[in-house]
């Protein structure tokens, strides 16, 4: 394992990203001992990131959970970056594939507008996708779970991040997507 870079660490969760054999990927740790709200919330991410998985026929936009290892060791080249408590506890750890270095906001101002409404419609495309399987994801911000990565030198979204998200069979049709609109209208008013 290389390139291992910390993106949030508290006291019983770390996010980070990793490359296994040129692959990047992406994961998150959980240290559920004594934390019952930390286990309600891996609980539900599991269960809605399995579903995802499962109902998703097209995941081209949606980023995929490849591997759970529940009540593990963490793995070795975890160790130097986490405490010397947690060291010798068991953890629970969900690796999904890498989703991109940047989300949404920081390319708003970086790309050619034809660049930035071929994204606009792929997200749209994305939540209508969510929506066909019941799920709405209410936490799609442009400053957190919208990523962007460049695939095959084509940009592509990946929505990640299903913790929050819930199977919901009315039809809010467009919730997530209006929501998306709003972070990036709001982000464009501040930095005008």
């Amino acid at each position: 394992m290389t390139n291992v870079c910390i993106i949030k660490k508290t006291k019983d969760l770390i996010c980070l990203t990793y490359t296994d054999n040129k692959v990047p990927y992406f994961a998150k740790v959980f240290y559920l001992q004594n934390n019952s709200k930390l286990r309600e919330e891996y609980d539900r991410e599991l269960q809605m990131n399995a579903y995802v998985n499962e109902n998703l026929s097209d995941k081209s936009h949606h980023i995929c959970l490849l591997q759970v290892h529940n009540n593990v060791m963490p793995f070795d080249f975890m160790i130097p970056i986490i405490s010397e408590e947690h060291k010798q506890l068991p953890c629970n750890i969900l690796v999904f594939e890498h989703s991109g270095k940047h989300t949404m906001r920081y390319y708003i101002n970086r790309i050619s507008r034809d660049n930035y409404e071929i994204l606009m419609k792929q997200l749209k495309i994305a939540c209508d996708m969510l929506q066909d399987i019941d799920v709405i994801h209410y936490d799609l911000y442009c400053e957190t779970n919208i990523m962007v990565k460049r695939i095959n030198k084509k940009w592509t979204i990946k929505i990640i991040d299903y913790g929050l998200a819930y199977i919901d069979g009315t039809d809010k049709r467009n919730y997530d997507y209006n929501t998306a609109l709003e972070s990036i209208s709001r982000y464009n008013n501040k930095h005008k």
